[in-house]
């Protein structure tokens, strides 16, 4: 049978009053011996009984432990990875913000391509441009 359901008790806690005891302690002590009673068959197997289902009880503590600490490593493990995904959802807002000022910026170089290209042309044409509009 195991034995983990032994109490815990720091020696520190345990604090024992003796006055009053000393004629107690000095006098010898007398002892009687008790002849063992006889068990009847239905006590004992109460007690069997009773044995069993505390074993069955403390099994099924160990086993609840053991479910409980690893649902706490799981939650531990989950706790992780909904910070990581907060972090990644703060850079996402911040590249989705760099992604729209890039697409800007691409236009903008689009429409000055478009004006080099145009100012690049010789005199000629950009006159012939001025007189037909």
């Amino acid at each position: 049978m195991d034995s983990n359901l032994q109490p815990k008790v720091d020696a520190h806690q345990i604090s024992l009053d003796l006055d009053g005891l000393e004629d107690l302690l000095s006098t010898t002590v007398e002892h009687q011996v008790v002849e063992a009673q006889p068990v009847d068959e239905m006590e004992s197997e109460t007690i069997l009984r009773l044995l069993r289902e505390l074993t069955s009880v403390a099994e099924l503590v160990n086993e609840t432990r053991e479910r409980l600490a690893a649902a706490s490593e799981r939650m531990g493990s989950m706790a992780a990875m909904i910070k990581l995904q907060a972090e990644q959802l703060e850079l996402l807002s911040h590249y989705q913000g760099q992604a729209t000022r890039v697409s800007g910026l691409e236009h903008k170089i689009t429409l000055l391509k478009q004006e080099l290209i145009r100012q690049r042309r010789p005199w000629y044409k950009k006159l012939y441009d001025v007189l037909t509009k």
